[in-house]
């Protein structure tokens, strides 16, 4: 699956509240296709990697694979999504080794008070799919 992020949800019959993300397959080549549940889908990484051959003989586009970092300071959590970064435009040379895409970064700020969560936005690749964004989601 491709890196995904959704709105908030309440699971059902709770008072619990997630704040889902989908990371990826780490090494795993993955065709691009859009995530199977579209509901509260904010936005999701469709950006092709390469082209690559499949059985029958065809070729299938495959997206980016990445990480996530987490920098914790005091109530903050800042959580960067970061995706490998194409040595030419064309991506069929491979990926640099020494530089990286910044994808999307969020913050999370827990309220010491009252436990509440709040998040926002920082930042958001212009390249990817957005169906439910908004600026302050």
């Amino acid at each position: 699956h491709e890196l995904s992020f959704y709105s908030d949800m309440q699971l059902s019959g709770t008072n619990f509240i997630t704040i889902p993300r989908m990371v990826g397959n780490g090494g795993f080549a993955d065709k691009i296709s859009p995530p199977a549940r579209s509901n509260s889908l904010l936005a999701w990484d469709s950006r092709v990697y390469q082209e690559i051959p499949t059985v029958p003989p065809a070729k299938a586009k495959v997206g980016f694979n990445g990480y996530f970092k987490i920098l914790v300071e005091g109530p903050e959590l800042r959580v960067s999504y970061i995706s490998g970064k194409c040595k030419d435009d064309s991506c069929l040379t491979g990926l640099s080794e020494t530089e990286s895409t910044l994808v999307a970064e969020e913050t999370f700020t827990v309220d010491l008070d009252s436990g509440d969560i709040a998040q926002k936005w920082n930042f958001m690749l212009d390249t990817i799919e957005r169906p439910g964004f908004t600026a302050h989601a």
